[in-house]
């Protein structure tokens, strides 16, 4: 067996080397996981507005509903009172 043997300084500057890739590595990850946030967040506000959207179309076409139930039995009221004038 052979032994490399290497100066104690070799080894800082190494792992000082592999230290500074791997902060570069992390921030890299940082700006993905920012901009995956930012995504993230603007398509959430796109979908609550949607979601709002048809919240309120919903709450319209019911309150159209209920005012079309509420005039068609009256118009039938009024046809039953005339009929029992007569």
């Amino acid at each position: 067996m052979s032994y490399t043997v290497r100066p104690y300084y070799w080894r800082d500057q190494t792992s000082e080397k592999n230290e500074a890739r791997s902060s570069n590595w992390r921030k890299k990850i940082d700006k993905n996981e920012t901009s995956r946030d930012a995504k993230g967040v603007a398509t959430e506000a796109v979908f609550k507005e949607k979601q709002s959207m048809i919240s309120s179309e919903f709450r319209l076409k019911a309150r159209i509903r209920s005012e079309a139930r509420v005039h068609l039995q009256a118009f039938v009221l009024c046809i039953v009172d005339e009929q029992s004038d007569h």
